[in-house]
């Protein structure tokens, strides 16, 4: 039963890095869009008499600019900045909760049972963090963000077990 308790630990943990690296990406993809949104309507009007040349692109880059302004609000990685930080909140209580109680469980403080009845309210939580996820809008499983979270998992239990 021990083993069940840790590998649930690291699946934690690893689900939590996960959340964290999900959300790094949405907000890197927001400010890259923001930073092009803003050049691209300065700079364009501006460059547009200046390289009378190369108006047509620059009449490209003020539509395109326009259109992604339009659809921005729209675009999934913007709701998952709004909804990430909540659920990671409660996955990180969760691991904190779990991790407090592998020492007793580690230590043979806990019978069997003991440790099969907190695993199971733990689950129960983990699930009821992944069923809100799905409900507000399910994050696709990208294999690299998944590969990233288990290295960065493996780390963390590395530095401090």
């Amino acid at each position: 039963m021990k083993e069940k308790y840790w590998k649930f630990l690291v699946q934690v943990r690893a689900s939590l890095e996960y959340l964290d690296i999900y959300y790094e990406k949405s907000f890197k993809w927001d400010r890259i869009i923001n930073i092009f949104l803003a050049i691209s309507t300065s700079a364009s009007i501006g460059s547009w008499i200046i390289w009378k040349e190369l108006s047509v692109l620059w009449a490209i880059i003020i539509a395109v600019s326009q259109v992604i302004s339009t659809m921005k609000s729209f675009l999934p990685y913007r709701v998952r900045i709004s909804y990430i930080p909540s659920f990671s909140k409660e996955l990180n209580e969760l691991f904190i909760k779990c991790e407090k109680e592998w020492f007793y469980v580690s230590n043979d403080s806990l019978t069997e049972e003991q440790i099969n009845t907190l695993l199971y309210e733990f689950k129960i939580t983990y699930t009821g963090v992944n069923t809100g996820l799905i409900k507000c809008k399910s994050l696709p499983v990208k294999l690299g963000y998944c590969a990233l979270a288990g290295r960065n998992a493996e780390n963390y239990f590395k530095n401090f077990y």
